[in-house]
């Protein structure tokens, strides 16, 4: 009796255990998604700015500008952020703080790539589009199905960023929003199940290795 007991609590711990994993995993992939959507959409909108731009030390300016919070220490931002909170809210915290970071810590680099894809590869595409007379709008809409593999690239680049964040999550995330990666720190910190870690660990290689993978089927 007293081992069917423990045999259908051990049972039922497993179940929420593997509940609650997969609910830190859907919470991960969501803001890990979304942050990278709005990082490429706002860095499309920062690559049009960049365009704009005609002298060279200007551009290399604005380039370096964008970059900054991509060069300053995380903890930097998180205060800057805690800052800006405190003026008239309360402190970041929950699963659309943590988007906001993300993002602002990405738009950037996303700018700044999606401009060097545009004079790479659409500046001759351009001068076409004028000699024919074709409209901005005309043109972006022809032109960039052709950059959807490169694009794709980016995003995917910084999903995995967001995916795998953990000073992000671990300061702003919340019990609400919690990420693997925090889920690991806190797993290790409190059992020290190795064992554990390393499954999930090795799971997040794969699941981001498939996604990439998928991604690079993508055609030109």
């Amino acid at each position: 009796m007293k081992s069917k007991k423990f045999l259908r609590f051990g049972s039922a711990r497993y179940v929420t255990e593997l509940s609650s994993v997969f609910n830190i995993f859907v919470q991960t992939f969501s803001q890990a998604t979304v942050s990278a959507i709005f990082a490429v959409i706002l860095g499309f909108a920062s690559a049009l700015g960049l365009a704009s731009v005609r002298s060279f030390r200007g551009l290399r300016f604005f380039e370096w500008l964008y970059l900054t919070p991509q060069v300053l220490p995380v903890l930097f931002i998180l205060l800057a952020f805690f800052h800006i909170y405190g003026l008239w809210s309360s402190s970041p915290h929950g699963f659309f703080d943590l988007i906001l970071i993300h993002v602002f810590l990405s738009f950037g680099f996303c700018g700044v790539q999606i401009h060097r894809l545009f004079q790479e590869k659409m500046q001759g595409w351009s001068n076409l589009a004028r000699v024919e007379g074709a409209s901005s709008f005309q043109f972006f809409k022809a032109a960039l199905p052709g950059l959807r593999r490169e694009l794709a690239g980016l995003w995917f680049t910084v999903f995995v960023f967001c995916f795998l964040s953990f000073s992000v999550p671990l300061v702003i995330g919340g019990a609400k929003s919690e990420t693997l990666e925090v889920y690991l720190y806190k797993l290790l910190l409190t059992e020290g199940n190795w064992t554990k870690v390393i499954a999930l660990a090795v799971f997040q290689i794969v699941f981001l290795g498939l996604i990439g993978w998928r991604l690079c089927s993508i055609k030109r």
